[in-house]
């Protein structure tokens, strides 16, 4: 009996033991379906995906040689509004931005005390005038009188001192007389003096232009030099820049400039006005100014601008696009495509021209250079070649993102 219960038990071990095996088998196949599924339907970056590029090609294209340059535009012309003359400010004639003209009343100071004194000093040069007659008067007389003793000197009716005496007094008539005359004569020069002052208490635009940089208040005491505000003449602007030593001799008044600047799409055609003599101890750099009509008054004083300066004439070059270049200085490089795989070339670089850079050396003309993704390929890489955005599929695209 023992017996036949072991070979049953036995049977019922190796029949669950089966079934095991049989759900761990399910259980394993199910996982790697699902998992194979998974794979069809969410494919990953494999080692041997391409990296999606668009490319240009190396041109050789007649150009002309030109000088970048960063630039800081200033107004044409400045003038500073101030006093001439110490006083309180009564009026402002004017708000910050005003366009004016040249002689146009900008601010009133106090006239009062300036009035007081005026009015003394002509006080006193009418006082001073009321006694010329007088002293002209003893002029004649002490003239008459040393005629007079004169002619009886040599008459011998007087004697030497007596025509003394008479010389005596016409000399002092004459002198108080020119004291009197200087007395009129400075007191006439302080009433022009203070009256000139008067015309001073109006403060004017010293010229044509846009009023900025207020810095005046009703109440406020401005002493002379102080600016209190000031003009530009912004129908002209100067962009400054800053030339290195090896470039200052080629560059020279009269040369031809094209300006730009960041967010405008027009270039501005300005003339160098300005090349420094000398360099600046600091820097070592000359400063030279080019001179851009500014009709639209586009151009703001205090932006930065780019100016590009016409050097030499036309020549050919082989060129690629600036932004397919990569590397520094010393090491520049490109990616060229070649059979579909990126191929990493050493370039050495010449002048730039608007997005184009000169290649000297490292490309031939008609090359396939890689101009997206440059920083994040590698020699060798798998590459798809992407057609460029056309105008037409651009404006497409940017009506889906709508």
């Amino acid at each position: 009996m023992k017996k036949l219960l072991a070979k049953v038990n036995t049977k019922k071990a190796v029949s669950y033991l089966a079934i095991v095996l049989v759900l761990a088998m399910g259980g394993f196949l199910l996982h790697n379906t699902g998992s194979w599924a998974a794979m069809q339907n969410n494919p990953q970056v494999t080692s041997d995906s391409k990296v999606s590029v668009e490319v240009r090609k190396a041109e050789t294209m007649t150009i002309r040689p030109f000088m970048s340059y960063d630039a800081t535009l200033l107004s044409g012309e400045e003038g500073v509004v101030g006093a001439d003359v110490p006083g309180k400010v009564v009026q402002i004639l004017f708000s910050e931005g005003d366009i004016v003209k040249k002689g146009t009343s900008l601010i009133v100071l106090d006239s009062q005390d300036m009035n007081d004194q005026l009015k003394g000093a002509q006080a006193q040069l009418a006082a001073v005038q009321a006694t010329l007659p007088k002293a002209e008067a003893n002029v004649q007389i002490s003239q008459r009188n040393f005629n007079n003793a004169k002619a009886l000197y040599e008459a011998g009716a007087v004697s030497a001192n007596d025509l003394s005496d008479a010389e005596t007094g016409l000399k002092v008539a004459q002198a108080d007389l020119a004291a009197l005359q200087a007395n009129i004569s400075a007191a006439q020069s302080g009433i022009d003096r203070l009256e000139h002052n008067m015309a001073n208490l109006v403060i004017k635009a010293p010229m044509d232009g846009v009023v900025e940089d207020k810095n005046v208040a009703i109440g406020q005491y401005a002493g002379p030099g102080a600016p209190l505000a000031m003009i530009k003449d912004t129908s002209t602007i100067q962009a400054v820049i800053k030339i290195a030593q090896e470039d200052a001799v080629k560059i020279q008044a009269g040369q031809k400039a094209q300006v730009r600047v960041s967010g405008d799409t027009q270039v501005y055609e300005g003339t160098v006005s300005y090349v420094s003599t000398t360099a600046s101890m600091a820097s070592r750099t000359f400063t030279a100014k080019v001179e851009v009509p500014n009709p639209g008054k586009r151009l703001k004083p205090g932006s930065y601008a780019n100016v590009n300066l016409v050097s030499g004439t036309e020549v050919s070059a082989l060129t690629i696009p600036l932004r397919s270049v990569a590397g520094s200085k010393g090491s520049y490089y490109v990616f060229t495509a070649e059979n579909g795989v990126a191929r990493r070339t050493a370039v050495t670089l010449g002048a730039t021209y608007n997005d184009r850079i000169e290649v000297q050396s490292g490309l031939t003309d008609g090359a396939d250079v890689i101009c997206t993704n440059i920083n994040s390929l590698q020699d060798g890489d798998q590459i798809s070649i992407a057609e460029p955005l056309t105008e037409q599929t651009s404006e497409a695209a940017a009506e889906q993102g709508e």
